[in-house]
C-alpha cells in the first residue's frame, strides 16, 4: 500500500513539473512583438571603422558623421552613423 501511494505522489509531481514546464514555454513564446515595426520608427544604422572611449569623464570623438554608442556603465564604444 506505501508503495503505490508513494508512486502515486511521483506521478503528481512529475505531471506539475511537466505542465509548468509547458506554461512557461507557450509564455516565453508570446513575449515577441505582435505587430511588425512601422517603417517611420525605423533607424537604420552602420558601423564605422573606429570605436569610442572614455577616459576623465569624456568620450573620443568618431570620425565623419559618426557617433558614439556605449552600453551602460562601460568605457568603450562603437561608432555608428545613421543612414538615410
Amino acid at each position: 500500500m506505501a508503495f503505490n501511494v508513494f508512486a502515486f505522489l511521483q506521478l503528481a509531481v512529475f505531471v506539475a513539473i511537466v505542465f509548468n514546464v509547458n506554461l512557461h514555454s507557450v509564455s516565453a513564446e508570446s513575449n515577441g512583438q505582435s505587430s511588425a515595426p512601422s517603417s517611420v520608427k525605423s533607424l537604420k544604422v552602420d558601423f564605422c571603422d573606429t570605436n569610442c572611449t572614455e577616459k576623465d569623464g569624456v568620450w573620443g570623438e568618431c570620425t565623419g558623421n559618426c557617433f558614439c554608442v556605449h552600453e551602460g556603465d562601460s568605457k568603450e564604444g562603437r561608432c555608428m552613423h545613421s543612414k538615410n
